[in-house]
């Protein structure tokens, strides 16, 4: 469906957003997209399409795995894409986690979901960077906000989990803007917070 390709594409751009000379500042708005496409729908949708999401990220941010465990782990191809395979599928239950609670909240409230969105996916980084044995720690969306020289700063205080908290603080922001069921039109606030979050990622672009 739209939403699985929607979902597929915002994952191989997140995935972009962690190359250096890449489209980091599209990375600003990237993580609205699984929230856009998971607040209005049934837990189930919800979940695949985070797992989507999750698996398009990881399969073009890994990919460079295959290449490790043919030519230093000695594993033929089949085996070598079987450890890429098993790694992609284990992490895209985070984002597929993610948007199901999401989803849930959203059920109940909108203003909740988007609200409750940043402390979600830093919990799930969290979670998945400690998880027991299977613990990784790479890719999380604050490497994104680090390569700015002017937040790198904050990560001194709060650690890469404060810029990640941003990151998908940005993304909840771009899907408030938008219009919903309950708000068809724009409110004025919204277009000034809306032109505001523009001014923040251009700043943040700049500056890195």
């Amino acid at each position: 469906s739209l939403r699985m390709l929607l979902a597929a594409f915002a994952g191989y751009v997140w995935s972009l957003s962690f190359a250096p000379g890449s489209l980091a500042p599209f990375g600003w708005i990237v993580l609205g997209i699984p929230i856009f496409i998971s607040i209005d729908v049934n837990r189930r949708l919800a979940f695949a399409s985070g797992f989507v999401f999750g698996a398009a990220f990881h399969a073009a941010s890994l990919s460079w795995v295959y290449t490790v465990m043919r030519v230093h782990g000695g594993l033929d191809p089949l085996a070598a894409a079987g450890v890429l395979a098993a790694m992609v599928l284990y992490l895209a239950l985070y984002p597929a986690a993610f948007s199901y609670c999401i989803a849930l909240l959203g059920n109940k409230s909108r203003g909740r979901a988007l609200l409750a969105a940043p402390f979600l996916w830093v919990a799930l980084e969290f979670a998945q960077t400690h998880a027991p044995i299977f613990g990784f720690p790479w890719n999380l969306a604050g490497y994104v906000a680090a390569k700015s020289p002017a937040l790198i700063q904050l990560a001194s205080v709060t650690g890469i989990y404060g810029l990640s908290f941003f990151m998908a603080a940005c993304g909840s922001l771009f899907v408030w803007v938008l219009p919903s069921p309950e708000q068809p039109k724009w409110r004025s606030s919204r277009m000034a917070m809306a032109l505001g979050a523009a001014l923040v990622v251009v700043i943040c672009a700049l500056a890195g």
